[in-house]
């Protein structure tokens, strides 16, 4: 991307934030809020962070995002969230991402009105109104803004910026809520997603990085970013023992070009 359109993005985005502050800002921890909390508070906006703490993160990833919120030296809020507890959730029907959200947005609506913060924003970026995002519907229904949508920036424009403002980890893979990982029907139980949390932490340190662990009802499937296949081999036989461990027998091995939204794109699956 060129300096100067990445720029102007970035100065839209800015316009954008200074009339939507004081704010909550969602941080999952990952890329894109985390790139927009941190340039919130370069621009010295009145902003506060919100983490989910629950069985949807992986225990890695948890910890990682509060140890950023915590060392970041800004004001940042932690809400238990146990998403399993919601029967339209645990239903894991197509819709489970808008009831998911709606749940946890629900909160931090209350949290906000609390403190009284009239804005609710999200990390969403222009690429997430190109898929299937059941969840966009609650945001709206919620009046979250996402200010990456309305400065019109992707995730590589959120890669790019990432990147000039140095920002931690700018090319931290997406690592999405670990309900995705089940197969539409099948219900989340806290066990297998703490299963899958510790699984997918054990493969990160062994050095992948572009993957997901999918519970189908044919059984557990690795499903693997083509690019990463000789970093696979030169692990399989560990990783596979692992996962074992962890529950996960006779995985089937998948690589593929585009790890997002598989149960979407294979809707008879």
């Amino acid at each position: 991307m060129q300096l100067a359109a990445l720029n102007e993005k970035l100065d839209r985005l800015r316009s954008v934030m200074d009339d939507l502050t004081p704010a909550l800002l969602a941080v999952s921890g990952g890329l894109d809020s985390r790139l927009l909390a941190h340039l919130c508070w370069e621009w010295e906006h009145d902003v506060e962070a919100v983490f989910f703490r629950g069985v949807h993160v992986s225990p890695s990833d948890s910890s990682w995002a509060r140890a950023w919120l915590h060392d970041s030296g800004q004001p940042y809020h932690v809400l238990s969230f146990n998403p399993v507890s919601n029967p339209k959730v645990y239903a894991n029907c197509r819709l489970r991402c808008y009831y998911c959200k709606t749940a946890c947005f629900s909160k931090a609506r209350y949290l906000a009105n609390e403190r009284s913060i009239p804005y609710l924003l999200d990390g969403s970026n222009v690429s997430d109104t190109e898929e299937y995002r059941p969840g966009r519907q609650a945001l709206l229904e919620l009046d979250v803004k996402s200010p990456f949508v309305l400065a019109g920036m992707t995730k590589d424009d959120i890669r790019a910026a990432a990147r000039l403002t140095k920002l931690e980890r700018p090319n931290q893979p997406s690592r999405p809520c670990l309900l995705t990982r089940l197969e539409y029907g099948i219900p989340p139980s806290e066990e297998c997603l703490a299963r899958l949390g510790l699984a997918e932490d054990a493969l990160c340190r062994m050095g992948l990085r572009q993957f997901r662990l999918r519970v189908t009802r044919s059984g557990a499937a690795l499903h693997i970013a083509r690019e990463e296949a000789a970093t696979w081999y030169a692990i399989r036989d560990w990783a596979m023992a692992r996962l074992v461990e962890e529950g996960f027998e006779d995985v089937g091995v998948v690589f593929t070009t585009k790890l997002s939204g598989f149960f979407d794109r294979n809707k008879d699956k």
